[in-house]
């Protein structure tokens, strides 16, 4: 079976929402955990092009508007992951880019699992909380005591390391 997985970058101005949009195991705003490459078209107003290469198709990213930066990971046809790389776009709980570890711990408690970050120093971490059934995560990723950018969605897509992988 062929995995079609696309990254789609884009911007909370794209998807026409005034009020702050805030990021949970449902997804980010209109953007849901599970939707369809269509309704994902939809949500963003335009066509997702997925190269005819299978290889190029395996995983691709479609910039987008770098003030308010998160993106869409698609695999198997459907929304797998958000990530954020900005300060501008808050967990539920009120976590952003830029928060430091110690606030993120308050904001999660316990249920927090901590781990080594794969490519940072001693001191970087993976700070992930998961959905009671375990079936979504939110995955905080630490650099010099600060969260550097979070993803949420399904469990096994939210523990890649690199994009896709």
């Amino acid at each position: 079976m062929q995995i079609r997985v696309a990254m789609i970058s884009c911007a909370a101005a794209s998807l026409g929402v005034a009020a702050e949009l805030r990021a949970s195991f449902n997804g980010l705003g209109s953007i849901k955990i599970g939707s369809t490459v269509t309704e994902l078209e939809h949500v963003l107003g335009r066509a997702i092009p997925i190269p005819g290469d299978p290889e190029e198709a395996a995983c691709f990213v479609v910039p987008g508007d770098a003030r308010s930066t998160y993106s869409a990971m698609v695999a198997e046809g459907h929304v797998a992951r958000i990530d954020v790389d900005t300060p501008a776009i808050p967990t539920l709980r009120g976590a952003r880019v830029g928060d430091t570890i110690d606030q993120v711990r308050k904001l999660y408690g316990a249920t927090l699992e901590e781990a080594p970050h794969f490519y940072g120093d001693r001191s970087d971490l993976y700070l992930t909380y998961w959905s009671k059934d375990r079936a979504f995560a939110l995955r905080f990723e630490t650099a010099g005591g600060n969260i550097s950018r979070f993803y949420i969605g399904r469990a096994r897509e939210v523990q890649f390391v690199e994009g896709c992988q």
